[in-house]
């Protein structure tokens, strides 16, 4: 700033401060025609990033600052001026409406304007003795009126502005209440506010009914926020989906051991005392996902102490079923390595879901799906959804992104299969569902379609009998008895008086374009031999397991129309099926 003295060796303060991570400073001192009359405020009151020194205006071009009638462009000043525009720039912006400036930011007259104005509401911090718009003060000053000089204007702008604002833009604002981040919350915790985004929100009616929300922090580390139930119409008015907030008043609390939805140790509890003070969306993630792969899930299976996040390919979407008033939505899901996998939603989520808007997405589709339970359904692991959960089409996330590529890549070098889940009770149309030429059902791979049943119009070309065509089964189970002493025996109920003869035919069929194996099991086989197993062992003496009887060579070489799928057990590399159905 100005000091009073000659208006040939005017003093200035001059200070430009940068970065703590950077320390520097650069300042230009004189020593000449030094007359000290009335001081600015000492150099020792200011904070140490940014000591001032006295210098004066005729030394100032040391600097080798750059400064115009009209500013240019920061990019085209060396580094200190570059700062001091960015600093003026930001002063402005944040005071400019306070102080009434209405020039725009770099022109002559802003900075002259701005000049003016810092004087006048602060001229007591300034150490000037007398009010500004005195003659007395322009004397003292070396100034009459306004500056004129582009070099008064520069040292003007620069003192002053360091002078209030000697830290501003290069350290916390001192002002600013410092916040938390949400990986350092601990139980305890609650003393500084948080600035988070809500990502999720659900409402859980465990051993306590509460308000649940998802918080998400810039670093993108999220914690589980919860409100008591009774609450929900205060906090629905304060906290929305989306929205952005400076969160503060809370209270920090060990997370919950059952139905984790993050892995956080800490959650935030919440109550009327919280304050939510809405932030800009302003570098905030989108999402929040903590994936597991398909290997890892038979580890949490019915462990639901910590809940389960899981992306993949939507196979097939299911009709919702309603069962006891309950909707039920099934969506089939393919990971990278064609593991099929079925997830089950309930109530809000199956109703709001929207099938035909997700067929009509072009494929591949790809969900993510956060806070399921692993479960199991007849020696297959499950995904079960909890209140917790949501469903996330096409997010946009890396991981979405590289499963989509991969799944492009492999559709235009294999084209998946597009196929028909739901069974048809009209025999005619269920003989066409999933009609597919055998070379095609070959080049695929089995775990993208299992369950899946298809149909082909195909010749039995031959039958092996190296491993029988029939087997003892027990009449419980159906499982195949073993030998114990002179009886047989089930593994699961001991010892079985009269055994159950079941078929069991491993042969090979062929269309026109490829040739494949199959496996006949009891209900299958009794289809295509128009008999039982029974009747050609007890009544035709075919005893002989190894032998193949004649009802049975004689099909060889006719065509039939087999529903079958691809054999869930099957050799490594090997695509076998199992017959189903013989129309």
């Amino acid at each position: 700033m100005p000091l009073p003295g000659k208006s040939t060796s005017t003093y200035s303060v001059i200070t430009l401060c940068f970065k703590e991570s950077n320390a520097a400073s650069y300042s230009s001192r004189s020593q000449t025609n030094y007359h000290h009359r009335h001081t600015a405020a000492s150099t020792s009151t200011y904070t140490p990033l940014a000591r001032s020194v006295l210098c004066t205006s005729s030394s100032i071009s040391s600097l080798n600052f750059y400064v115009s009638s009209q500013l240019p462009p920061s990019s085209h000043l060396p580094p200190p001026a570059r700062h001091l525009l960015e600093l003026f720039s930001a002063l402005k912006k944040k005071h400019g409406n306070k102080l009434g400036l209405k020039f725009p930011c770099y022109s002559i007259e802003s900075v002259s304007e701005f000049y003016v104005r810092m004087i006048e509401n602060h001229e007591q911090k300034l150490g000037l003795k007398f009010p500004w718009g005195h003659k007395r003060s322009k004397q003292d000053s070396g100034l009459n009126g306004a500056p004129k000089t582009a070099r008064q204007r520069f040292l003007i702008l620069l003192s002053v502005a360091l002078v209030l604002f000697p830290t501003f833009g290069f350290q916390k604002d001192s002002t600013k209440m410092d916040t938390s981040m949400v990986a350092n919350l601990n139980p305890g915790d609650g003393d500084k506010p948080i600035e988070i985004k809500v990502i999720r929100k659900w409402l859980s009616y465990g051993k306590k009914a509460e308000c649940c929300y998802i918080f998400l922090d810039k670093s993108g580390d999220a914690i589980e926020a919860c409100g008591c139930l009774g609450d929900k119409g205060y906090f629905d008015s304060i906290i929305k989906m989306d929205g952005c907030y400076s969160v503060s008043n809370y209270v920090c609390d060990n997370a919950n051991t059952f139905f984790v939805t993050v892995p956080h140790k800490t959650k935030i509890k919440l109550a009327r005392a919280a304050k939510f003070e809405e932030i800009r969306d302003d570098g905030f993630p989108v999402y929040y996902f903590n994936f597991l792969a398909y290997g890892q899930l038979g580890a949490r299976l019915d462990n639901h102490k910590t809940l389960t996040n899981y992306i993949g390919r939507v196979e097939n979407v299911y009709e919702v079923v309603r069962t006891q008033g309950n909707a039920i939505l099934k969506l089939k899901l393919e990971n990278l390595s064609g593991t099929m996998i079925e997830t089950t939603f309930w109530d809000e989520a199956a109703n709001s879901f929207d099938k035909e808007a997700i067929e009509a997405l072009p494929s591949p589709v790809i969900v993510a799906i956060t806070s399921m339970k692993v479960t199991q359904y007849l020696g297959n692991l499950q995904l079960t959804a909890t209140p917790a959960s949501y469903i996330y089409i096409n997010p946009t996330i890396p991981e979405a992104a590289a499963m989509a590529a991969e799944f492009v890549e492999r559709h235009n070098q294999n084209p998946v299969l597009k196929i028909q889940y739901q069974k048809s009770k009209d025999v005619e149309v269920e003989k066409k569902r999933n009609r597919f030429p055998l070379v095609d059902l070959l080049s695929q791979n089995p775990n993208r379609y299992a369950g899946a049943q298809f149909t082909c119009k195909a010749s039995l070309v031959s039958i092996d009998a190296s491993k029988g065509w029939f087997y003892k089964a027990c009449h419980e189970c159906r499982k195949k008895l073993q030998k114990k002493g002179n009886t047989l025996a089930c593994e699961d109920h001991d010892q079985v008086a009269k055994p159950n003869d079941l078929f069991f035919i491993t042969a090979h069929i062929a269309d026109e374009t490829a040739q494949a194996k199959i496996v006949f099991f009891d209900a299958a086989a009794r289809m295509l031999f128009q008999t039982d197993c029974n009747t050609l062992i007890d009544h035709h003496g075919y005893t002989d397991p190894y032998t193949l009887p004649a009802p049975l060579t004689i099909l060889i070489g006719q065509p039939k129309i087999i529903q079958f799928r691809f054999a869930r057990l099957c050799r490594p590399g090997a695509k076998d099926f199992v017959a189903d159905a013989v129309f």
